[in-house]
């Protein structure tokens, strides 16, 4: 059995538009502009040799690379006009994008043909550390419990605990443990045993968060800064019964399921904010098994070959079943869990204006999950999906409560409207768990709506470091998936700029810093009474003038 801590479980849970929008690379215009800057310590001023630098338009599907030299210096030629996304990842400190303020995403850089910006430097800082020891319960040193390391976000529309740096660490032989490679924040330890862990060995805990505990909500944060090591976390492990839990994979025929691994997840229908997952991996006859499961209610969530003509390398594109559980200490055996290809959304994209329409492969469409546990948890992408060049669409692999999105490589087009039947769909979840959805049409416009503008303090002087939310006034539209809510940074002048909202009444909040692009209910009530009213018509553009909202 083997540790499901992983980096892909953030992407499931955030299931976005990750990579290539289809197997074919449009064409890409040629590029006169250049990014240059230089990576130093940001407390010696040192440079730093050997840095990696990665240069991203999504928009254009430019993807460059450069290396810093002797000097920390790195220029990035040859670049079309767009909207850039830098970032570093110099090894032994931590990597970030260009004009990054963790727990902050960096700023866009905004390059016009032929020009050059030559101010994308970096400061990079060594990362910071959490040390501690695990005690059981007779007091004696725990060895071998997995640590993961979590921080707190709203992600997919309700606050988790997400965990950071990927696998866990292990318990050394005096209960010891030390999680490097951390951003300055808040973090969250959770010692891990039995199924969780990735020796299977260590059983009778059950999840104890710090400072020992086993309620997330009563958890404690341990505040780390840059190059901070906190040290002496010493907590005890709770005692739990334990169980086991057995079964089969069968595919829709009956037939055992092998090359196939199984998660064992809390159930999204718990509220848990714990992400705690277990892997077992199928037998050559389908069966699977996970020891020392304490009690509590729990999705299986199997993953098996991927879907014909599918990416083997994606869970995206995996074969998928799932089975609700409850365990209350005693074994749970000969269980069942059936996985099947999935189901289907087909339709056809339209457009209300075809001068200047994207091409078919710069569209994908994705419906993205809205509760997991009869969609993954634990995911790798997109599924499999095509649109044809007459505009139809096929999405495979799917499963669970979606709700339909839709990007377009091609700046200024968007989503205007999805239709079932003659019904309105656009942001209604449609249900992948027993039949396809055939018949859906997707209208996209280049009439999406446009806030911009300049920010400003209570003086009245001008504010290049801050963070834009634009959300709608009707408070029904926040749910995630949402598309009238909105999070930007300024670009390298200053200035904010928010395309392709629906039309609606929205409020348009400055704060001096936001972490993620999904926030939570209550913030968005907190900026209400700050904010600035935008009333934004089909294809309108406005430009705002806004100030610094102070945040609880």
């Amino acid at each position: 059995m083997r540790c499901a801590l992983i980096g892909a479980l953030c992407c499931g849970v955030c299931l976005a538009a990750a990579g290539s929008v289809s197997g074919q690379e449009p064409s890409r215009p040629p590029g006169t502009g250049s990014i240059a800057g230089r990576v130093t310590v940001a407390d010696t001023a040192k440079p730093v040799a050997g840095v990696a630098i990665m240069v991203l338009c999504y928009e254009n599907g430019t993807q460059k690379a450069a290396t810093s030299d002797a000097e920390g210096r790195y220029e990035v030629t040859g670049l079309p006009p767009g909207r850039y996304r830098v970032s570093v990842r110099p090894g032994r400190y931590l990597a970030m994008e260009y004009g990054q303020r963790p727990p902050e995403p960096g700023k866009p850089i905004d390059l016009a043909d032929g020009e050059r910006f030559d101010k994308g430097d970096f400061a990079v800082r060594r990362p910071g550390a959490i040390e501690g020891r695990l005690i059981d319960e007779f007091g004696d040193p725990a060895p071998n419990v997995t640590l993961m390391v979590s921080q707190l976000q709203f992600a997919a529309g309700r606050h988790r605990l997400m965990p950071v740096g990927g696998r866990g660490i292990a318990s050394d032989d005096r209960g010891a443990f030390r999680v490097s490679g951390l951003n300055p924040g808040d973090y969250y330890v959770t010692a891990l045993a039995g199924a969780f862990t990735a020796q299977d060995a260590a059983g009778g805990f059950a999840p104890t968060f710090y400072p020992g505990t086993t309620e997330a909500g009563d958890a404690r944060p341990i505040r780390v800064g840059f190059g901070e090591t906190v040290s002496s976390i010493a907590f005890t492990l709770i005692p739990a019964p334990m169980a086991r839990v057995s079964g089969t994979l069968v595919a829709i025929d009956g037939s055992p399921v092998t090359r196939a691994s199984v998660m064992l997840v809390p159930s999204d229908h718990q509220g848990t904010i714990a992400l705690t997952v277990g892997q077992a991996g199928a037998e050559r006859d389908g069966t699977f098994a996970f020891r020392n499961v304490p009690p509590g209610s729990y999705a299986l969530q199997a993953f098996g070959p991927p879907v014909p003509g599918g990416n083997p390398g994606g869970l995206g594109h995996a074969t998928f079943g799932w089975l609700p559980i409850t365990v209350n200490g005693g074994d749970l055996t000969n269980l069942v869990v059936r996985v099947s290809a999935g189901t289907n959304a087909r339709g056809r994209i339209v457009f209300d204006d075809e001068d200047g329409r994207p091409k078919p492969e710069d569209i994908l469409v994705f419906p993205r999950p809205i509760e997991f546990n009869s969609a993954p948890l634990v995911g790798g992408g997109p599924a499999p999906s095509v649109v044809r060049d007459d505009f139809t669409f096929e999405v495979r692999a799917m499963n669970g409560l979606r709700v339909l999105q839709v990007e377009v490589r091609v700046p200024g087009w968007s989503l205007k409207r999805a239709t079932l039947d003659g019904k309105d769909v656009t942001d209604a979840p449609l249900d992948f768990r027993t039949k396809d959805v055939d018949g859906l049409e997707v209208l996209l416009t280049r009439k999406g709506a446009t806030v911009s503008g300049s920010v400003t303090d209570a003086s009245g002087a001008p504010v290049t470091e801050y963070a834009v939310v634009v959300f709608a006034e009707e408070p029904s539209r926040w749910a995630f998936p949402s598309r009238f809510v909105a999070v930007t940074r300024p670009s390298q002048d200053g200035r904010f700029k928010v395309e392709g909202l629906p039309p609606a009444n929205y409020f348009a909040a400055a704060v001096p810093s936001v972490a993620g692009r999904e926030q939570p209910p209550e913030f968005l009530e907190s900026l209400v009474r700050g904010a600035t009213r935008v009333t934004l018509g089909e294809a309108e553009a406005k430009t705002v003038t806004l100030k610094i909202v102070k945040t609880p």
